[in-house]
């Protein structure tokens, strides 16, 4: 393969990645056309890329390739696959749930329309605004970065644009969250489990089920919910932190951390501790408590509160690293 035909096809597969998606067909047929045009291009555009730049290639060929990339925006280009990966996944839906989507718009209409909607995920958000209704005086504001990133739940998929017959009749508690990125700001609001409306006009979107857990790890609790106890309220919180490495919002992977048996309980604090391995911060309705692990120890402490139990690092080390 000659030097000016590796550029030109690099050159030919990042203009590619610029185009836009044009809008999928009614039917069948058309819909699949489409996935599997849009999957070679993503495919080619990944590959290609990827196989010029091994080290084993002519280093003028991969110096000039990343001189073309960084003409065209490295972030741009990766953002564009990823964009082209959700319309796969927009179409795939469009063909499961054919009649959720009306025949004169579709998902693809609402995010051309208004593109931050479909950015919701991968934006690098200031600050994130949590609020249970317009004028609330309890607003909590949320600036750490590790928490912001963690809170990519929000890839929108099948719509419905019709009300609540009767009105929003759900187990969770509503919440309204404001993204900013300097000036920017852009509201939408989590009405039912994995429920979100947003958008102008107002659409719903089905969304990740854990998107009302930011609310319920930053807002203050309702005084309907009584949790009694450090393993309970940590087994309830709506984000852990792992040190300083990641945060999740995730219930099911949270209440798995939180499981020490009850019978593991000290009365006193060990004297023989070691160093400290593992620091988990648990968000409970606005309380910040802590886990801290040990070799054979695991020390719980936060609201006042504090237990030490006897449970090797293992145990916890195995449920944090699972999956």
């Amino acid at each position: 393969m000659s030097y000016k035909f590796i550029i030109f096809i690099v050159s030919s597969i990042i203009l590619m990645a610029g185009c836009q998606i044009e809008e999928a067909g009614t039917t069948e047929d058309e819909l699949y056309e489409r996935i599997l045009e849009l999957e070679q291009v993503v495919e080619q555009q990944s590959n290609m890329i990827e196989e010029l730049r091994k080290p084993e290639n002519d280093r003028r060929i991969n110096t000039d390739i990343d001189s073309i990339v960084d003409e065209f925006s490295k972030d741009e280009l990766i953002k564009t696959i990823e964009r082209q990966k959700k319309s796969i996944e927009v179409l795939r839906q469009q063909l499961e749930f054919p009649s959720t989507f009306y025949p004169s718009t579709s998902m693809l209409d609402i995010i051309e329309q208004q593109q931050w909607l479909g950015e919701l995920n991968n934006a690098d958000w200031d600050t994130i605004r949590i609020s249970r209704f317009d004028g609330d005086h309890e607003q909590v504001t949320i600036d750490d970065p590790i928490l912001i990133k963690a809170a990519d739940l929000f890839y929108l998929e099948v719509f419905d644009s019709a009300s609540y017959p009767s009105g929003y009749q759900t187990d969770i508690v509503g919440y309204t969250y404001e993204f900013a990125k300097g000036n920017e700001i852009y509201k939408v609001r989590v009405v039912d489990r994995g429920v979100l409306k947003a958008g102008e006009p107002a659409r719903y979107f089905r969304v990740d089920v854990n998107a009302h857990l930011i609310g319920n790890a930053f807002m203050p609790k309702p005084h309907y919910i009584q949790h009694n106890g450090l393993i309970a309220k940590m087994a309830a919180s709506g984000a852990m932190k792992r040190g300083n490495q990641y945060a999740m919002y995730n219930a099911f992977r949270i209440q798995s951390a939180a499981y020490i048996p009850k019978e593991k309980l000290l009365t006193n604090k060990p004297s023989d501790l070691g160093e400290k391995i593992e620091s988990l911060t648990f968000y409970y309705y606005g309380q910040e408590l802590h886990m801290d692990a040990y070799q054979d120890y695991v020390h719980l402490h936060g609201a006042g509160e504090e237990e030490w139990y006897s449970l090797p690092y293992e145990v916890l080390s195995f449920t944090l690293n699972a999956g």
